[in-house]
């Protein structure tokens, strides 16, 4: 059925990710892959088929450690459809996964320039990417953005609570309590439950304060010292939230 539909509908994504799908599902890898290949190519691909496009390059190649065949599809995507903010996400998360860490960022841009709110994991891969290059501004807006949209996150992927935190340790290790604190702040609104972001902010601005005051900055000391405690009230709200019984 499927085969003739393809013949009737030509220029159909749908009829090839419905193939792709039946492949996957009797586990024919090989048939599967040539299946979303033509499907990504296709004129006609509606937002669904974009979306369920993704989801089958990540069944067919990125859950199986694939990243250069699921990047062989996604670049094919780009080419026939460079509009699509979905075909050059996927092509970034392919090659952060594959350690290729300035390629993607050239990826996550141009999919935010294509697909802007719609695609809030741009947002949040391009945040961690560049803060781990050290662009601070960027990286905070980023992040803010993403968690503000509400970003989803794939498996292998660190949810943002825990990418806060490691980013912010970054920072903590040199010492720069200030940038880890303002890191970690990002979090704070919306990650309310989130433990560990609360204690290890308190921790930063706990430290920040002592480095103010050394300094002699007094009345900064104590405004980091009055949010410290604050951020250590949260964290102990977490674990009594933690505790409460659904």
């Amino acid at each position: 059925v499927l085969n003739e539909a393809a013949v009737a509908f030509p220029d159909a994504a749908s009829v090839r990710i419905e193939r792709c799908a039946v492949h996957v599902g009797g586990n024919q890898r090989n048939e599967a892959v040539r299946a979303l290949r033509e499907a990504v190519t296709r004129e006609d691909c509606t937002e669904d088929d974009r979306r369920n496009a993704g989801e089958y390059v990540w069944m067919v190649a990125g859950r199986h450690h694939l990243w250069d065949e699921g990047l062989s599809i996604c670049d094919a995507w780009v080419k026939a459809h460079p509009d699509h903010g979905r075909a050059h996400w996927w092509k970034g998360y392919m090659l952060e996964r594959a350690g290729r860490s300035d390629e993607a960022i050239a990826a996550y841009r141009a999919a935010r320039k294509v697909g802007g709110e719609k695609l809030p994991e741009a947002a949040y891969h391009l945040g961690i990417l560049v803060g781990f290059r050290g662009e601070f501004d960027e990286c905070l807006k980023l992040l803010g953005e993403a968690i503000r949209l509400n970003v989803s996150v794939r498996e292998g992927t660190r949810a943002p609570e825990d990418a806060l935190v490691t980013l912010g340790g970054v920072y903590v290790n040199a010492r720069n309590f200030e940038q880890a604190a303002k890191v970690l702040a990002v979090g704070g609104p919306f990650l309310r439950h989130a433990f560990e972001l609360h204690q290890n902010l308190g921790f930063c601005l706990r430290e920040l304060g002592g480095q103010q005051s050394a300094k002699k900055k007094n009345a900064l000391a104590r405004k980091s010292w009055k949010r410290s405690v604050e951020a250590y009230e949260r964290a102990c709200a977490a674990v009594r939230d933690a505790d409460v019984p659904s």
